[in-house]
């Protein structure tokens, strides 16, 4: 009996879990319209090198 409780509460929680995973509470176009670069960051385009 205790065998079966601890399978039926880890397969809830991995149902749970798996569930909380699908439906993110904010889109990444609304976190990246709200979280800019820093101020004093280096621009990320100038590390990539140019074929001439």
């Amino acid at each position: 009996m205790k065998i079966l409780f601890v399978i039926i509460v880890s397969v809830v929680a991995l149902w749970l879990g798996g569930c909380a995973t699908d439906l993110p509470l904010v889109s990444d176009e609304d976190y990246n319209s709200i979280h800019r670069p820093a101020a004093a960051s280096p621009d990320a385009m100038t590390l990539v090198p140019r074929a001439y």
